[in-house]
């Protein structure tokens, strides 16, 4: 019966691959480039294909070095989750978790939910990310997230990833000065007068209100803008106004921003992480405290 793979080589090849460099790599795996290089020729030998090709540029996987490194993620994972699980026996709930949260909810849910993780569990580390929506979901698709938040849309799916409900929220209209916009509740055909500075048509939010807006037959002039922080100073500066869920003006920023309710919609928000983690403990408790704050 043949040994089975050294999972210290799979995680080796995991980084380099990643890295792109045998080179750069090597510092932070702790070795020698030389013995880098061996690690990963013994890991070939021992799977019978070549798994980098290597140029001046440095190194990128063949097609059986993807394959490896999609199953490799996944056995590694398994070994974290394992230890972690031997772990919780002793009632220590301890491992990374990696978090992928929109940039709009870090008053009202990232800041209270860091602060409930590191008293509850304050072995669990966590790993903290943000972006618009559609970054988070790419997270989440190519595993560097372990959980995250996302716009709900039920006719987009992401493989291996469940979805778990966690609210529903007005949206707002949101600018550093109030809109020249007749009083009341803040309808599509006001809002499509003034200067928008929205993401672009990758994200989930985008989508729906351009859908809304189509549906009215409404074509409002929109900056698009994939920076949260370019977007927030553009707003700063009176360059138009947003429309973002109602936590983007928390409490602790209404100095900073002028919020409107808007009827466009309520999108719900569910917390997604990919199927195999909310078995590990730290990811399950880390899912747990995000949902209840």
């Amino acid at each position: 019966m043949p040994l089975p793979v050294d999972l210290r080589l799979l995680w080796y090849f995991k980084r380099t691959a990643e890295i792109g460099s045998l080179t750069k790599a090597a510092p932070e795996l702790g070795t020698s480039q030389p013995a880098l290089t061996r690690h990963i020729m013994r890991l070939e030998r021992e799977l019978r294909a070549t798994l980098l090709l290597r140029d001046q540029r440095g190194v990128t996987p063949t097609e059986a070095g993807t394959l490896v490194l999609d199953k490799a993620e996944n056995l590694l994972r398994l070994e974290q989750a394992m230890k972690d699980d031997i772990g919780a026996l002793s009632r220590t709930i301890a491992g990374e978790v990696s978090l992928c949260m929109p940039s709009s909810m870090h008053w009202v849910v990232t800041a209270p939910m860091t602060s409930a993780v590191k008293v509850k569990f304050p072995d669990i580390r966590l790993r903290l990310t943000d972006g618009f929506d559609h970054l988070s979901r790419a997270q989440l698709k190519s595993r560097e997230a372990d959980l995250g938040v996302i716009v709900y849309e039920p006719d987009s799916t992401l493989d291996g990833i469940d979805c778990r409900p966690v609210a529903t929220e007005q949206l707002c209209l949101v600018g550093s000065v109030p809109p020249a916009i007749p009083p009341g509740p803040v309808h599509l055909a006001k809002i499509a007068g003034l200067p928008l500075i929205l993401p672009s048509e990758g994200n989930s939010l985008r989508r729906r209100l351009d859908l809304a807006f189509r549906r009215a037959h409404l074509s409002p002039g929109i900056i698009e803008v994939d920076s949260y922080q370019l977007l927030t100073d553009l707003i700063h500066q009176s360059r138009g106004y947003t429309i973002a869920p109602s936590c983007f003006v928390a409490p602790r920023r209404e100095d900073q921003y002028c919020g409107y309710p808007s009827t466009i919609c309520r999108p719900p928000w569910p917390l997604p992480s990919r199927k195999h983690a909310p078995a590990r403990p730290p990811s399950r408790q880390s899912t747990n405290c995000c949902g209840s704050t």
